[in-house]
């Protein structure tokens, strides 16, 4: 670690350079660490309930998750761009009404959302079963306390804690879920059901939320809690949105391929292309990792026009990125039938799926860092206008190629749009923000104003 650290501080100066090294090797950490808490949690779950239950457990999550990539109103995102900014600025009333309001319209959209999936629920009364009823009831609240604990997450990471940003939703909440169903399962006298498997994520949840709430007051600068808020919606609105979208796109992004394979050659060739979808999804890891702590440096540097010092960072952060990527796209290929084989054995037969995906995400590793840098530097609205081209690319091509070459036409036709997509990105970056977010040999196309 210490060799990396000193590598760090060579590439980037000695500042940026630890910020960077620690922010980015705490993210990986809370990565692998919330891999197996939620693998664990999975398989706790899963072995309880049986598979029937655990369909209903794990097909209401699913709508929760659905619901929450919009009630948190890209007020998370925002945060990311905000919070670094008020901060150098001195601006506490201003940091202070953002963490108050935010708070506040993500509890009303999740309180709306849970309206809506609840009232969903009752128009199915009749049409499902009764226990996938009250699951969806339970649900109702959940996403509520899951909205507002992904936007606390955000927020925290915003002040550039990762680990604290990070533990709280994705490693104490599974053990919690784990813990609680346990429990709940050796008291025969109660009994486990989807329903009270839910209700258990409901209170590890909650109880998460509180912890995070926790660190992000102590995060905050003394000055901010002594400080009157002083909202600016009117400024964040037009970031909201364009947030708010461009998540949205990146969702359906990863998930179109799936849903569109289910529907034209069956769901079985779904699974197991989601299988070695989620395997390549290692790939992009350490892109994850860097942009946890990049992301709110890029905005910082930006908004006080420190061009060098941004540019470092970059540098950095695709150094970084690159690294985890060659290493990790180096094991999957090789080891690829081997650990898709843990899945079972019908498995392997999506071994080609995955090392077409493992280059398409290879590619996104290499150049994602263009979409944060447009998100975090006032270039939000295009961002958002390429990543729904590349949704709309990536669904073309998959109706094209789905029907004639099954699961590995799909893995080329969102390699592919991956790969074009990133391309896009990049030629904007160089040639609107005048930077290389990779460590290609590019630069010299960048147009100098």
């Amino acid at each position: 670690m210490q060799r990396v650290l000193q590598w760090f501080r060579k590439l980037a100066g000695d500042r940026l350079g630890v910020i960077v090294a620690r922010g980015a090797s705490s993210a990986l950490t809370i990565n692998v660490l919330s891999a197996g808490a939620l693998f664990g949690a999975n398989m706790v779950v899963a072995n309880v309930l049986g598979a029937q239950s655990f369909g209903d457990y794990v097909y209401t999550i699913g709508w929760v998750n659905v619901f929450t990539l919009f009630t948190t109103l890209g007020l998370d995102t925002s945060a990311i761009r905000f919070v670094p900014i008020y901060t150098a600025n001195a601006e506490w009333s201003h940091l202070r009404g953002l963490v108050r309001r935010s708070r506040l319209l993500v509890l009303a959209a999740g309180c709306v959302a849970g309206v809506v999936l609840g009232g969903a629920a009752w128009v199915m009364v009749g049409r499902i079963r009764e226990t996938l009823f009250s699951t969806l009831l339970v649900g109702c609240f959940l996403l509520v306390s899951l909205s507002l604990l992904r936007l606390s997450s955000a927020q925290v990471q915003a002040t550039k804690r990762i680990a604290q940003a990070h533990f709280p939703i994705y490693v104490l909440r599974p053990l919690m879920v784990a813990a609680a169903v346990a429990v709940l399962y050796a008291l025969p006298a109660v009994g486990v059901s989807a329903p009270r498997a839910l209700a258990a994520n409901l209170v590890a949840t909650t109880a998460a939320l509180a912890v995070s709430m926790a660190l992000l007051h102590r995060a905050l600068p003394p000055q901010v809690h002594a400080a009157r808020p002083q909202p600016e919606t009117r400024r964040w609105f037009g970031l909201m949105v364009s947030f708010l979208l461009y998540s949205g796109f990146l969702y359906l992004m990863s998930r179109v391929d799936i849903l569109m394979i289910g529907a034209l050659i069956g769901t079985k060739n779904a699974g197991l292309y989601s299988v070695a979808a989620q395997v390549a999804s290692l790939v992009v890891s350490g892109l994850n990792a860097v942009l946890a702590i990049a992301a709110p440096l890029f905005s910082e540097l930006h908004s006080n026009n420190r061009r060098a010092e941004l540019r470092r960072v970059v540098r950095l952060a695709s150094a970084g990125a690159l690294a985890v990527a060659l290493v990790s796209t180096a094991v999957l290929i090789l080891a690829g039938p081997w650990v898709l084989r843990l899945f079972g054995p019908e498995f392997p037969r999506a071994y080609t799926v995955l090392v077409i995906l493992c280059g398409g995400m290879f590619a996104f590793a290499v150049m994602g860092i263009g979409s944060s840098l447009m998100n975090m530097t006032a270039h939000h609205r295009q961002a958002a206008w390429l990543a729904a081209l590349a949704l709309v690319l990536n669904v073309v091509l998959n109706a094209v190629l789905i029907p004639r070459y099954g699961i590995n036409g799909a893995a080329v036709a969102t390699a592919s749009a991956t790969v074009l997509s990133n391309i896009m990105v990049l030629a904007y970056v160089l040639r609107n923000l005048e930077l290389n977010p990779t460590l290609l040999p590019v630069g010299f196309l960048i147009r100098r104003r």
